[in-house]
């Protein structure tokens, strides 16, 4: 499971950062933005963010696969010895950062998309919260999945069951934020009334409720236990789990954009 965090994480967000280059009109100057910061961006607190979350796992990463690191003999560079008695000095602190970074970054896509006024449907303070848990559960699916694939995890790991048995909740948590997400539009202003209409399609029901949410949590809820821990079965629903989480990300980007005001 530690192996699956070092992979997902780090790659993850390094793909993030990538595509948010490549997405500029001068993907040269990116680095301006870093150097060039306006606090009240939210395009640059993001690119902060992201790289103090990099910074943090890495510190997170070294000690906790500091005895490899040693053993490969890492301790033949001074700079390595002294990051890692500085890194074991702080290392509450870099825990703690970890988990908090960690969170606002989960939420910071929502921010960036309610700061769109002009967008009814983004213009939402729930956003932030529903991709904040729409992550947590693409993360659990994505760790479980690599971590019982690649690595080959036994399934009955205590790490791998112990995820496993935040998915139904977080599913659940994530289902009803979606719900007074949409019942805020629908008894909002009429531009909001107007923008959950457009968006509210047969692709709704079936990607983002039903392949998303209903599938996935109806499984976990009734299949026997014996079966859960079976390694297709895990497979399924962390697969089930990461197109919902795409097909929902997906859909509000390009919904909330039908009707602009």
């Amino acid at each position: 499971m530690v192996k699956a965090v070092a992979v997902v994480t780090p790659i993850s967000v390094i793909i993030a950062l990538s595509i948010l280059v490549i997405d500029l009109t001068r993907p040269l100057d990116f680095w301006k933005i870093m150097i060039y910061s306006n606090p009240r961006s939210v395009i640059a607190i993001g690119v902060i963010l992201s790289n103090a979350y990099l910074l943090a796992m890495f510190s997170w990463l070294v000690l906790t696969f500091k005895g490899q690191l040693i053993e490969l003999g890492f301790t033949r560079f001074p700079l390595f010895t002294r990051l890692i008695n500085l890194f074991i000095k702080v290392e509450k602190v870099i825990y703690i950062s970890v988990a908090l970074i960690a969170t606002a970054l989960g939420m910071y896509t929502g921010f960036l998309l309610s700061a769109l006024i002009t967008y009814p449907m983004l213009n939402n303070p729930l956003l932030p919260i529903l991709f904040l848990f729409s992550g947590l559960s693409s993360a659990i699916a994505a760790l479980i999945l690599i971590a019982i694939t690649v690595f080959k995890s036994p399934t009955d790991d205590q790490f791998v069951l112990r995820l496993h048995q935040f998915e139904k909740p977080i599913l659940i948590s994530e289902a009803v934020i979606l719900f007074a997400f949409f019942i805020g539009l629908i008894f909002g202003s009429a531009a909001k009334q107007e923008a959950v209409n457009a968006a509210i399609g047969g692709g709704f029901w079936f990607g983002v409720v039903g392949v998303g949410i209903v599938l996935p949590l109806s499984l976990t809820i009734f299949t026997k236990i014996q079966t859960q821990h079976v390694r297709s079965f895990m497979i399924s629903i962390t697969s089930l789990t990461l197109i919902g989480v795409l097909l929902l990300r997906h859909f509000i980007l390009y919904a909330g954009q039908l009707t602009p005001t």
